[in-house]
């Protein structure tokens, strides 16, 4: 088969079995695979607390992810790889060094026990010392950075088997926090109750979609996890994380009443700025107060922000600034409006500041300055996958053109057969029954699926 043969037969395998990143944007892996690369990088920083999910499935099974990048590289041409992994992680990757020592175009690199060591942008300069320009991506210097599922999953998709399942952290306050494999569209009342049940009353709880500094608040516990869930935590209502992550932009503006000096110390701790991003959390912040002041670079630097949420946890000692919750409405606003700001940083050469090397922030003092540390001591080898009653597939959970339910409630399903896919000719990807059972509703968020006796 010719390269560029084999390159869309390995694209349309991705599209069909559903791969995408696992992080919040869910990018259909094939738009990664379908261009030239020098470089895939897989991303295995999980640098946020009391994430484990990928680090373990690592430690656990090493041989999927080699043979998922290996996937990669026939697809993009890239000649080299490497795994990037935390110093940190060194004592459990054992298994992964003899594996290596068979691979000659593919090193391990170990990066600085810092967070967001796995932005994007961070990654390929700690790596390559390559900096990606604002409005441009890896691909655009030839490198392809994904998650070390999404790598499992492309040898699984390559050989037919679709995503139907993720490894999730469950962690906080429940019985018995832990690493389990969960079926996509498992409900989160339902990981919970796998769990053990929380510690504390679900009216004096949060639950969220990830991890404490980049999850995002639950409302509605009968819906189901997505591909890019990589935890479910849940915390009392008056934790430090909880306060930041219920707070919305109207409490924010009436909370920060008066310019505050706390501004002052965001630029220092956004990652992004220090690696020399156009991006000013503190003059977004002053420009509640001032409007007429703003900057266009203000408005702009929306699209360079990565909600890592540093500047919200330790740029202000009040807990009341929160340049991420003004960047997200930034990026709604002009959704809204279908406007696109130019991004004319873009056209020019990034330049590292001078203190991005002594500005990061290590995992050990963060994860006790959001005040979870206690939580993180369980046993992270991950257990057999759990067997829901009922899921909530979700079809709207990726990047690009939701997917069409192709299913009709009533239908028979095996676990594995396509339920719902988007249109093809536009960004989007394939989603499969995670169960056997029958089709009990659909909608144009979830198809639902109920296990039935024979199943």
């Amino acid at each position: 088969m010719r390269p560029e043969n084999k390159t869309k037969d390995i694209m349309l395998r991705m599209r069909n079995a559903g791969v995408v990143g696992t992080d919040k944007l869910s990018v259909p892996t094939y738009v990664k695979l379908s261009s030239k690369a020098d470089l895939v990088i897989a991303n295995g920083a999980e640098s946020e607390p009391l994430l484990h999910s990928e680090k373990s499935l690592l430690h656990e099974k090493p041989e999927l992810i080699i043979d998922g990048i290996k996937i990669a590289m026939e697809a993009t041409g890239a000649p080299k790889a490497v795994i990037a992994v935390r110093s940190s992680e060194k004592e459990r990757m054992r298994s992964l060094y003899s594996l290596l020592k068979e691979e000659k175009n593919i090193d391990i690199f170990y990066l600085e026990d810092f967070y967001p060591s796995g932005d994007e942008p961070i990654l390929v300069y700690e790596v390559t010392k390559k900096l990606i320009p604002e409005g441009k991506t890896p691909l655009d210097k030839g490198i392809v950075v994904e998650k070390l599922l999404s790598f499992a999953w492309m040898y699984q998709g390559y050989h037919g088997k679709p995503v139907t399942e993720r490894p999730i952290s469950v962690v906080g306050e429940v019985q018995r926090p832990q690493v389990t494999w969960f079926p996509i569209g498992t409900l989160y009342k339902d990981i919970l109750n796998f769990a053990g049940g929380t510690t504390v009353d679900l009216k004096n709880a949060v639950v969220f979609d990830g991890g404490p500094l980049q999850g995002e608040v639950v409302k509605d516990l009968n819906i189901g996890i997505g591909k890019n869930t990589s935890a479910v935590m849940v915390l009392p209502k008056d934790h430090k994380v909880s306060k930041v992550k219920m707070k919305n932009l109207e409490e924010m503006i009436l909370q920060n009443q008066g310019v505050s000096g706390d501004s002052s110390m965001m630029e220092d701790l956004c990652p992004r700025y220090q690696l020399g991003y156009d991006i000013h959390p503190s003059e977004v912040i002053k420009s509640l107060h001032f409007p007429l002041m703003m900057k266009p670079s203000s408005l702009r630097s929306a699209y360079s922000c990565n909600d890592c949420s540093l500047c919200e946890y330790m740029g202000s000692s009040t807990l009341n600034e929160s340049p991420r919750l003004i960047y997200n409405e930034f990026k709604k606003n002009l959704a809204r409006q279908e406007k696109k700001v130019s991004l004319k940083s873009g056209e020019k050469v990034n330049k590292v500041r001078l203190n991005y090397h002594y500005n990061k922030v290590s995992c050990s003092h963060l994860i006790k300055q959001v005040q979870v540390e206690k939580y993180d001591s369980f046993n992270r080898s991950i257990l057999p996958k759990t067997n829901p009653q009922k899921v909530r597939v979700p079809v709207t959970r990726h990047k690009g053109t939701p997917a069409k339910p192709v299913v009709v409630e009533g239908q028979t399903l095996k676990m594995g057969d396509v339920i719902a896919f988007s249109p093809p000719g536009e960004l989007g990807t394939t989603y499969h029954a995670s169960i056997p059972g029958r089709v009990s509703e659909i909608n144009d968020h979830w198809v639902e699926i109920i296990k039935g006796r024979n199943s």
